[in-house]
């Protein structure tokens, strides 16, 4: 399971569990929810990992490794879009070319198709970023309070 889908479940298993301060001598309040859930866990406080901690401040759900172009920290972003990357990817001429004419994958041949054509996915995904204004592109990414992420996939896909 992801790590940003634990998330709502440690912090609320963290929060049930740390009792009320009662200020006890030689007691501290214990606020964070990942020194909470560390205890029940009997080791040493945990810190929130960076990605997290941003998506607890600002909402957004992302993955480093999702992002495509533009800003990549979630506390940074603003108007991101999103894309169907494989959709993306399977268009472009070097994916259409390693099908035609059954070069393998993983061949040094394979490897240099593919990255041309995540580079060209990520030059035409910059070129809509730019044009529509968009902070950044995403493969996945969402918003814990729900709101809609627009899909740019077609007009990156008329721009391969």
């Amino acid at each position: 399971m992801d790590l940003p889908l634990l998330l709502p479940f440690v912090l609320l298993l963290a929060a049930s569990a740390t009792p009320p301060d009662r200020g006890l001598p030689g007691s501290r309040p214990r606020t964070n929810p990942w020194e909470a859930a560390a205890m029940l866990a009997g080791s040493e406080p945990l810190s929130c990992p960076p990605a997290l901690e941003a998506a607890a401040r600002t909402g957004w759900v992302t993955r480093p490794e999702d992002n495509l172009v533009g800003l990549r920290d979630p506390a940074q972003l603003s108007n991101p879009a999103r894309v169907d990357f494989t959709r993306l990817f399977e268009a472009t001429a070097e994916m259409q070319q390693l099908r035609r004419d059954r070069i393998d994958p993983d061949s040094p041949q394979g490897i240099q198709l593919k990255n041309r054509a995540r580079n060209r996915v990520a030059g035409a995904c910059g070129r809509v970023m730019e044009q529509r204004g968009y902070c950044s592109i995403w493969k996945a990414i969402s918003h814990s309070d729900g709101r809609s992420v627009p899909d740019v996939t077609e007009d990156a896909r008329l721009l391969l």
